[in-house]
C-alpha cells in the first residue's frame, strides 16, 4: 500500500493538499461523482479519497463547492499555491475545468435536488445528508451556488505495509519465527495496512528504529565476546582465508574442546550491516 494524497495538479509545490474535499463534491473526468466526499472529518478520508483517485479514475479528479464554503474560510485549509477556480455558472465552471458541460450541469443538478433542508455545520459531523443519489454524501450535503473548484491527482507519499516484525524490531517469516541478525524499522515493515494513522510516521519509525538499533546492538556484542574470549580450556583458531571477500573488520573463528570435537563457529562484518550467526 502507499499513502497518498490528493493535491493540487495545477502546481510543482511540494504536498499541495486539497484539504476541503468534504465540502463539497468529487467527480471524475467524466463530470461523474464517484465517492461520498463526506463519510468522515477530513483526517479520516484524505487518504481514501487520494487512493481512489489513482486506483478507479485515471489519476484526475475535480473538486467543485461554492463560495459559502469559501467564506467560512475553508478554502485555506488548501496547502496550493495556485487560486481556486471560480464560475457563476456550472457551464462557466465547466470550460474552465476543461469538463463536458452538459455531465456537470446534471451531475450538480441533481446532488443540489437530492440535499435537504437541515442546517449546515462544518464543524462537527453534521449528518446533513443527500436523499436519493447514488453515491450518497453522509455530511454536509448542501446546495452548490455559485462556484469554485480545484483539479486533482494524486501524491504517492510513501509506502507502507511491507515487513513483518515482533515488539523487538525482528523480521519475522510467514510462521512467525524471527530471522536471525535482520531488523527492521519505520515504512519498510507492516503494522498498517489499508489505510494509515494520521501523523504516526515519525513517531513509529523513531521508536522502533531505537529498539531494533539497541537489539543489534546487544547482539553484536553477544557475538564479538564469543568471538575474542573462547571458552576456557579450548583453543580458538581462524581458518586460512577467513577474511577474504567479508570487508576488513571481518572475522570467522572456531575453537576445538579438550576432546577434540569442533563447538561452533561465529562471524561479524562491519558495524553498519553486519548479520550474526551462531
Amino acid at each position: 500500500m502507499f499513502h497518498g494524497e490528493a493535491v493540487d495538479s495545477r502546481t510543482n509545490q511540494p504536498d499541495a493538499v486539497i484539504w476541503s474535499a468534504p465540502y463539497g463534491i468529487l467527480v471524475n473526468r467524466h463530470g461523474r461523482r464517484f465517492m461520498d466526499e463526506g463519510s468522515h472529518t477530513l483526517d479520516r478520508t484524505f487518504e481514501l479519497v487520494g487512493y481512489e483517485i489513482w486506483r478507479n479514475q485515471d489519476q484526475e479528479a475535480y473538486w467543485i463547492s461554492d463560495q459559502n464554503v469559501a467564506d467560512l474560510g475553508l478554502l485555506a485549509l488548501n496547502f496550493t499555491d495556485q487560486p481556486p477556480v471560480e464560475a457563476a455558472t456550472v457551464g462557466e465552471l465547466a470550460e474552465k475545468l476543461g469538463l463536458d458541460r452538459e455531465a456537470l450541469e446534471k451531475t450538480v443538478a441533481e446532488f443540489n435536488a437530492a440535499c435537504g433542508p437541515e442546517a449546515f455545520d462544518h464543524t462537527r459531523l453534521d449528518g446533513k445528508s443527500t436523499t436519493g443519489l447514488t453515491p450518497r454524501k453522509s455530511n454536509w450535503a448542501q446546495p452548490l451556488s455559485p462556484f469554485v473548484g480545484y483539479p486533482l491527482t494524486t501524491a504517492i507519499t510513501f509506502t507502507f505495509g511491507g515487513l513483518r516484525t515482533d515488539l523487538r524490531g525482528r523480521v519475522l517469516t510467514p510462521g512467525g519465527t524471527p530471522i536471525a541478525g535482520l531488523y527492521a524499522a519505520g515504512e519498510v515493515t507492516g503494522l498498517f495496512y489499508h489505510e494509515y494513522p494520521t501523523a504516526t510516521s515519525v513517531l513509529r519509525s523513531v521508536t522502533f528504529g531505537r529498539i531494533a538499533g539497541a537489539q543489534r546492538r546487544h547482539a553484536a556484542a553477544v557475538v564479538d565476546s564469543a568471538v575474542a574470549q573462547p571458552a576456557s580450556g579450548r583453543s580458538r583458531t581462524v581458518p586460512a582465508g577467513a577474511r577474504a571477500g567479508t570487508g576488513r573488520n571481518a572475522v570467522a573463528s572456531t575453537w576445538t574442546g579438550t576432546n577434540g570435537r569442533r563447538h561452533g563457529s561465529a562471524w561479524r562484518t562491519p558495524a553498519s550491516s553486519r548479520p550474526f550467526r551462531w
